[in-house]
């Protein structure tokens, strides 16, 4: 299946990268706006036995790595746009040992690109109430602050 799926995926990348630079897009991050560099050798994969994911992926994960944070505020870092990396992202293409419907995977990857195309930032999660902490953790489940490493791609 990912024979047939990566070069759909990949084409759907290339296609938001020439808009992006084509109109000169920047996105907002805190109230700036920013050119996000679009990486012309994005590796797109499979999410397989082979890559290690986090808890909190169900079907789509985006590894980037961070260098340098800059102190926006007293509760907010932001990547610093020339020390921060994306190593890859990986789609699952299957569950339970059936294929899931392109819809899905199509969407999943969207969603990734999300992360691609946004300066990653760190909220200090103890200036957040509570009420507004369990609102957050539906949308993107909170990462403890743990050494757990993610293998490299193939």
């Amino acid at each position: 299946m990912s024979q047939e799926i990566l070069p759909i995926l990949t084409r759907i990348y290339k296609i938001f990268g020439e808009y992006i630079k084509k109109n000169k897009i920047k996105f907002v991050s805190m109230n700036d706006k920013i050119s996000i560099p679009v990486k012309d050798n994005l590796i797109i994969m499979e999410i397989d036995s082979n890559v290690v994911v986090c808890d909190s992926c169900f079907y789509g994960v985006t590894i980037i790595r961070v260098d340098n944070w800059i102190n926006h505020s007293e509760c907010v870092k932001v990547a610093d746009i020339n020390n921060y990396y994306i190593d890859y992202i990986a789609i699952k293409f299957k569950e339970n040992n059936k294929d899931l419907p392109i819809e899905l995977i199509v969407y999943t990857f969207i969603h990734e690109l999300a992360h691609v195309f946004t300066l990653p930032e760190k909220h200090r999660i103890k200036n957040v109430s509570r009420n507004y902490k369990k609102k957050l953790n539906k949308l993107q489940p909170f990462q403890k602050n743990s050494k757990k490493k993610f293998t490299n791609p193939p």
